[in-house]
């Protein structure tokens, strides 16, 4: 009797930890998609809007979506076909994946600092002389190190 008291206490107990587990595990899950969607949003908001912010979307049901971004919403955000000049509206939780292009005014400088430097550095070594010729100025005529006539 008593070990058919405890099997059926166990079952009961069993029961109760499956049921209580399960919303747990469900809110967790909706904390991830709510950090993920906030990180989407974030990566968006730092792409910016307009020609120069160019993104490449991959969504949950394996379409592509490619252009720049030209409206950012509290939910959405769309997307300009530059080609066709169709804009598509693309939901935070539609999204698998996000590439953009975008340089910030920090790379853009850096970019051009490098470019400056190697084209000083090629100004430079043109305009060195000759290299690794030594000339004096000095001809020698028979054996004598004077200037020739």
């Amino acid at each position: 009797m008593p070990q058919k008291f405890l099997s059926l206490v166990f079952v009961g107990l069993l029961i109760h930890v499956s049921s209580f587990s399960m919303p747990v595990f469900a809110q967790m899950q909706m904390n991830k998609e709510a950090a993920r969607e906030q990180k989407m949003k974030a990566g968006i908001a730092k792409l910016g809007v307009g020609p120069q912010s160019r993104v490449k979307i991959k969504l949950r049901d394996s379409s592509v979506v490619e252009g720049y971004v030209s409206i950012v919403e509290e939910d959405s955000f769309a997307v300009m076909d530059p080609q066709t000049g169709l804009a598509t509206t693309v939901a935070y939780p539609q999204i698998k994946q996000v590439t953009g292009r975008n340089f910030s005014t920090n790379a853009k400088i850096g970019i051009g600092v490098a470019i400056a430097i190697g084209v000083a550095i090629v100004v430079a070594l043109a305009t060195r002389g000759g290299g690794s010729r030594r000339d004096s100025g000095v001809i020698r005529c028979g054996g004598v190190t004077t200037p020739c006539p």
